[in-house]
């Protein structure tokens, strides 16, 4: 919930479906689906609206582009609550935005907890290299092309294996 003074968010671990663990937090950063398309996970959605009272804690990454009145840092400053010191914050996410966003917290001082569904991956690029080669790119857009509307979106999808990290920023991490 975020009714109160922070977050307190229950997540397994993988392998341990079972096992419940929970991380508090000051604050929360979703960091979650590519630029312009959110993917709010259902329990966050609530929170985003501008009547919930968890409202001024919780920031999609997106919003820094379309809302932000200035930096990440000062954003995580903002919305971490209360007097300016140490606070925790707790990024969801498993891409470049989620770890910059883990950094700048961490780096100002905050205790970050980063979580994602799946291990936090770097690799040069969020998308099957086939696609950057022009010796295969035009055979994948063709092949892209000749399906049928509704299986385009499935494509993309096997396509992307979701965010990927820069090596610098995981080591960090």
């Amino acid at each position: 919930g975020g009714g109160g003074s922070s977050f307190r968010v229950q997540y397994s671990a993988a392998g341990e479906p079972h096992e419940l663990r929970e991380v508090e937090a000051a604050a929360l950063i979703l960091a979650t689906g590519p630029v312009g398309a959110w993917s709010i996970p259902p329990p966050f959605a609530p929170l985003l609206s501008a009547a919930s009272s968890a409202c001024g804690r919780v920031l999609h990454s997106e919003q820094l582009l379309t809302q932000g009145r200035g930096t990440l840092r000062e954003e995580v400053a903002r919305r971490s609550g209360g007097d300016g010191g140490p606070a925790s914050v707790l990024v969801i996410g498993g891409g470049i935005s989620a770890a910059q966003a883990a950094l700048t917290a961490s780096r100002a001082g905050h205790r970050v907890v980063l979580r994602s569904r799946r291990p936090l991956q770097s690799r040069p690029f969020d998308i099957a290299v086939g696609w950057l080669d022009v010796r295969h790119a035009d055979r994948l857009r063709f092949e892209y092309l000749c399906l049928p509307p509704t299986r385009r979106l499935q494509a993309i999808r096997d396509a992307t294996a979701g965010g990927s990290v820069p090596a610098p920023y995981l080591e960090e991490l």
